[in-house]
């Protein structure tokens, strides 16, 4: 069993972890999961693992694969949740990457928070068309470009991007930070480009925000609107499935 993990990120208050800032996702998935009742799931970028444990945790007792790094971590101490990870690079930036055909054909892909952090994604999406069965389904979710956050970040004279302490320039960690962020045209056109079609897409408002240490006017517009407009609420997700011929 894989223990939820504290996370070491200032702009959270002490103590938070992962599970509380990813439970929308993660919800999500599961939700997934339920709806679909797969066999098998792969779930790229696994790291930490928190994902894994949550799909056993509700009942998930099929074939449960992660692909990503192990930051210094024995494959030992990720299975179980998983049955077999795949150890390989997502982003050809920082390394070679492994197949991109992973000999077996998953009923639901995971890309929960992985893009965002990718130099060049087309890989990642190349490993979703490549190993998504005929019926299966992908869930990818990502922060929303066109959030009221970003909006005001633009309108301020400031990038809508990582700051430049948090950028890849100076952020050194497990976590890479955020390359890019998209809008909906750009992660259906990423599925239109790699054979799969758009089944949903939906904004949501993250539950990330509510362990932000940062509680000031900003953070309150940002609340407010989100709840008012979809497209401005924070994140996003979008499900996938190969186009019919």
């Amino acid at each position: 069993m894989i223990s939820d993990h504290i996370i070491d990120d200032p702009i959270y208050r002490p103590g938070t972890r992962f599970s509380e800032v990813g439970a929308d996702r993660i919800g999500k998935a599961v939700a997934l999961m339920r709806e679909r009742q797969p066999q098998s799931i792969l779930d790229l970028g696994f790291f930490p693992g928190y994902v894994g444990q949550a799909l056993r945790d509700a009942g998930f007792s099929g074939r449960l694969d992660g692909l990503g790094l192990l930051n210094d971590r024995r494959v030992e101490e990720f299975t179980p949740p998983y049955d077999h990870l795949h150890v390989q690079e997502l982003d050809p930036f920082y390394g070679t990457l492994g197949p991109l055909d992973l000999g077996r054909r998953y009923d639901l892909i995971l890309g929960l928070e992985i893009v965002e952090h990718l130099i060049d994604p087309l890989p990642f999406f190349r490993l979703i068309a490549g190993n998504l069965s005929v019926d299966g389904v992908a869930l990818v979710t990502t922060p929303n470009v066109s959030s009221f956050g970003a909006a005001c970040r633009l309108l301020l004279g400031r990038t809508n991007h990582e700051s430049f302490e948090r950028s890849v320039f100076t952020w050194k960690s497990d976590w890479r930070a955020h390359i890019r962020l998209y809008d909906r045209g750009e992660l259906k056109r990423f599925g239109e480009m790699h054979g799969l079609t758009t089944v949903e897409h939906a904004y949501c408002s993250s539950t990330a925000l509510g362990h932000e240490c940062r509680k000031r006017l900003g953070w309150f517009l940002r609340r407010v609107t989100s709840a008012l407009v979809p497209r401005w609420r924070e994140d996003q997700w979008i499900v996938y499935q190969r186009a019919r011929i």
